[in-house]
């Protein structure tokens, strides 16, 4: 079991990185998702669990860099714009649920905020959404998605894959 935040450059290649952007780049997404019951901070939201590239082919791919084997709950991305924070919550309190947050973003400049916050010993830890990275975190651990600032002019997109680790192997 891992108890921290792992954090992964270069994801994918580039070539990926690209088709991501363009996957997640339709006219599908949904409005009104919260990160809590009866939450009034709404944000966007598109389910990918259907979609093999995402729940499968990408999927693998993440179990390699995290090195370990796992089973998909699901899959999503979110989506947020200007004043669209989340609410600090946990995933899954479980000890083998964990969650690989990627950046699906093509561009990102460190001026548009967007970060991920996670309470850790009554400290946060922000991590910024820079294009082809992601977070490995156990989904005990409260966090949240910081809305984009006022001068950003794309929609902020995470995808996150929820998991359960059935075996580490490192």
């Amino acid at each position: 079991m891992r108890n921290t935040v792992e954090e992964f450059d270069n994801v994918f290649s580039d070539k990926e990185a690209k088709f991501i952007y363009k996957k997640v780049d339709v006219p599908r997404w949904r409005f009104g998702h919260a990160g809590i019951p009866n939450s009034h901070r709404k944000f966007w939201h598109l389910d990918l669990t259907n979609d093999p590239f995402f729940s499968t082919e990408l999927f693998e791919k993440i179990q390699i860099r995290i090195m370990a084997k796992c089973k998909l709950s699901r899959v999503f991305a979110n989506g947020q714009t200007y004043g669209q924070d989340g609410d600090w919550h946990q995933d899954k309190v479980d000890k083998d649920n964990y969650t690989f947050v990627y950046y699906a973003n093509s561009s990102w400049k460190p001026e548009w905020g967007g970060e991920t916050d996670f309470l850790i010993d009554n400290k946060i830890q922000s991590y910024s959404p820079e294009v082809n990275k992601g977070i490995f975190f156990p989904g005990f651990i409260t966090h949240r998605g910081l809305a984009p600032s006022r001068e950003c002019y794309v929609l902020r997109v995470t995808i996150a894959f929820q998991c359960s680790v059935l075996e580490w192997l490192r």
